[in-house]
């Protein structure tokens, strides 16, 4: 399990035919379709030594989806977010009606059981 704060603005259209169908789908497969591997590769390798595996190079999506799961505290980016909010505790002040982010990942740690959680990043271990 990767947690990171929040992700990156995505380029104009690139989640349009995102929809509450097929969100499971899209967000499961989401490393394999859009492999970043400035983003993705460090993570999967390190997970991939803590485990034991030797990861090739073309095997890295299918193991970044297969065996990981990446989320973010906050679902919002901080600077997109309302009002340049720059803190997940900001986020869950103004977005009424939204399940809390910590919640989502709390039940990801518990009803999971990853065998390695990787905090990504100052501000996330920050919010942590």
């Amino acid at each position: 399990m990767v947690v990171s704060l929040n992700h990156q603005l995505p380029a104009p259209g690139m989640y349009a035919e995102v929809t509450a169908a097929n969100a499971w789908d899209t967000w499961r497969e989401h490393s394999r379709k859009v492999w970043y591997p400035g983003f993705y590769r460090p993570l999967t390798h390190l997970a991939g030594a803590v485990r034991g595996d030797s990861i090739e190079l073309e095997a890295e999506a299918d193991f970044a989806t297969e065996r990981m799961v990446f989320t973010e505290l906050c679902p919002v980016r901080r600077k997109a977010s309302p009002g340049g909010m720059r803190t997940c505790g900001g986020w869950r002040r103004t977005m009424s009606g939204s399940r809390p982010p910590l919640a989502s990942g709390r039940s990801l740690i518990e009803d999971g059981e990853p065998a390695l959680i990787l905090v990504n990043g100052v501000p996330a271990v920050s919010a942590m």
